[in-house]
């Protein structure tokens, strides 16, 4: 008798105990995923860091011409009135793009929605940019924007069109 309950204890703790674990393994699951993924992104950043210090860093010139750059300019006023960039009233502009002293054709527009700050005092714009018949590092399109833009990364930000 007296191994019996020793068994019926065994028989139904372990199951309850293994039950809680189960339970409180998916509760703290997320804490615990949270934990690795700022782990893993650490060692990503550190390791990007390191690859782009030696990375050269393309030119990036846009040459246009005195119509072209007073059509912007009369884009950007508009903008700056209605502090929303209406995209029908955008326009592209064909500027001549050098990236590396290598030319491409393409074009350019003024690029958002509601105007921030730096864009409406002190008239600093994000554009996107399309080249034409080819790509520059597999993007046919990407965008410039104000550092302020993108929290003062002091990158141009690329992303495919």
């Amino acid at each position: 008798m007296k191994y019996f309950f020793y068994w019926v204890f065994l028989i139904l703790i372990i199951p309850l105990v293994f039950l809680y674990g189960v339970y409180v393994g998916t509760v703290n699951n997320n804490y615990i995923h949270t934990q690795k993924t700022i782990l893993i992104n650490l060692k990503t950043l550190s390791i990007n860091y390191i690859k782009n210090l030696f990375v050269e860093i393309d030119k990036l010139e846009i040459v246009l011409s005195n119509k072209q750059l007073e059509k912007l300019n009369n884009q950007k006023n508009k903008y700056i009135e209605k502090r929303v960039l209406i995209k029908d009233s955008v326009t592209w502009v064909k500027p001549e793009i050098k990236i590396s002293n290598i030319k491409y054709k393409g074009k350019l527009k003024l690029k958002g929605l509601f105007l921030d700050k730096h864009e409406r005092y002190e008239k600093n714009f994000s554009y996107s940019i399309k080249i034409k018949d080819t790509t520059f590092k597999n993007m046919s399109g990407f965008y410039l924007h104000y550092p302020q833009k993108r929290h003062n990364l002091f990158e141009w930000y690329g992303d495919n069109i």
